[in-house]
């Protein structure tokens, strides 16, 4: 464990540079360039140890990078521009909210693929979270609504297409005015919510019973929240620079519960969070200042500024290895696709033989796979025999492989069949359009004959005319 220590990340729209901090001593451990964060105090994002994603506050696009390196690894064009976003406590799926549309997007890491694109909201999203057991996405938008919605019912294959209607689990629409951050709680979908808005309220959601079980009224607007490990006080920002503690044990009981301020910041603050251990409050301000609290004595231990208001926070465990030496191989991640498909299309796997063999199937990834626990693969690579167990294992491949062939010819067979049904009723058509054609020519033929014996015929019919008017003359 004293490996491990924790950091954090802070952007900025108007500075071009993202800065990773540790929180113990405060120095930088690296800068990540050509990135100005969306106005969002979750648009940085990490995807399970070895990336993360940063949304853009300047233009409609996505970057991804990966630690010990400055420069982003893939730029990921977008339908909009996006400001909160957050991956999956598995890894697997990353979801964002719009600033422009109120759409919600989901997208698959392993692939990149666009899974669903929704209208969550009438107008921008303010706050995107999953809950812990990733069964639920919970949205806060500029309307005042807060919404749940279940993953499962978002990316199934059920639906028709990715642009489908859909319902929200559950949604609450107490606030007066915009939401402006979400805490969600540990224990799923039986867990509760914290949402903040800028009518100085905080709303303690349950997601269970869908009800709103209390509310807290602050002197200033908010801004953002976290709780403490054990949930039981309730940290949130205002827009005053202030950071208020509520104990909610207390505050259920009717007792004051605002007697806890956090003064430090001059300009609103924009983001909050909890150290692991519970002892440390991390926030940040528009005045350039990020600043590491001590929760008992309510002082500034540490405090680290950037040159532009900070506008995003997160803060995590150390990814790194603190000595370097040691080579670690990345999972493998694909850039973000800006436009949905559908569910319909899905890929199959490919299963890899390290021998050389290749085989095309639709079967779920290996149990050996290094994949199983980022994402869904579309790779999997599985173990040759050994030698020593060529004679037990030979006739198992052996019927294996003769299965495999019977099925392959059973399936040659019938693609057979299907192709000279197939040639067959090409050939019947080509016959009844050489006897259509060939009717209509000799109809053509008749027709011009017919009409070369008429006017013949008129011809006639006028000499006679002229000779008959000429015998009366003689």
């Amino acid at each position: 464990m004293d490996n491990i220590w924790e950091v954090a990340l802070t952007g900025s729209p108007s500075e071009d540079t993202v800065y990773l901090w540790e929180l113990r001593s405060g120095t930088i451990i690296e800068s990540y360039k050509g990135n100005k964060s969306a106005n969002s105090s979750t648009s940085i994002t990490t995807i399970g140890n070895d990336y993360f994603v940063s949304t853009q506050g300047d233009k409609p696009s996505a970057y991804i990078y990966t630690w010990g390196r400055e420069q982003p690894l893939h730029t990921c064009p977008l339908g909009e521009k996006i400001g909160p976003i957050c991956s999956s406590n598995s890894g697997q799926y990353i979801a964002a909210g719009g600033l422009n549309s109120g759409s919600l997007y989901i997208w698959e890491v392993s692939t990149g693929i666009l899974l669903r694109h929704i209208d969550a909201h009438y107008n921008r999203i303010n706050a995107v979270s999953f809950t812990h057991d990733d069964s639920l996405i919970i949205t806060g938008g500029e309307d005042g609504i807060v919404s749940a919605w279940s993953l499962y019912s978002l990316i199934s294959k059920t639906h028709k297409g990715p642009f489908k209607k859909a319902t929200p689990f559950a949604t609450w629409s107490d606030h007066t005015l915009p939401i402006s951050s979400i805490y969600v709680g540990f224990g799923g979908i039986h867990g509760r919510l914290i949402s903040t808005s800028l009518d100085r309220t905080a709303r303690i959601l349950d997601i269970a019973t869908k009800t709103s079980l209390a509310v807290i009224l602050f002197p200033s607007a908010l801004t953002s929240c976290a709780m403490d490990p054990c949930e039981v006080s309730l940290f949130v920002g205002a827009t005053d620079g202030n950071i208020y503690q509520s104990d909610l044990q207390h505050a259920e009981k009717g007792d004051d519960s605002l007697t806890k301020i956090f003064k430090s910041h001059t300009k609103p603050v924009t983001a909050v969070s909890v150290s692991f251990d519970g002892s440390l409050l991390i926030s940040s301000s528009l005045d350039g200042n990020c600043n590491v609290w001590d929760i008992f004595s309510r002082q500034v231990i540490r405090s680290f500024s950037q040159k532009a208001p900070i506008s995003t926070l997160c803060v995590f465990l150390n990814p790194i290895q603190p000595f370097g030496n040691e080579t670690k191989t990345l999972s493998p991640l694909k850039p973000l696709n800006k436009y949905a498909k559908s569910l319909d299309q899905s890929t199959p796997t490919v299963t890899v033989d390290l021998c050389g063999l290749v085989s095309h199937t639709k079967e779920q990834p290996h149990e050996n796979s290094y994949l199983v626990g980022f994402g869904a693969p579309s790779f999997t690579f599985t173990k040759p025999t050994e030698k020593s167990t060529e004679g037990s294992s030979s006739s198992k491949t052996k019927n294996n492989s003769n299965s495999g062939s019977n099925e392959k010819d059973e399936e040659i067979a019938a693609l057979k069949k299907e192709i000279e049904k197939l040639q067959s009723e090409n050939q019947r058509w080509q016959d009844v359009s050489t006897k259509l054609y060939n009717q209509t020519d000799k109809n053509t033929v008749r027709l011009i004959d017919n009409n070369k014996i008429k006017t013949k015929k008129k011809k006639k019919k006028k000499k006679k005319k002229k000779y008959s008017a000429l015998i009366p003359l003689l």
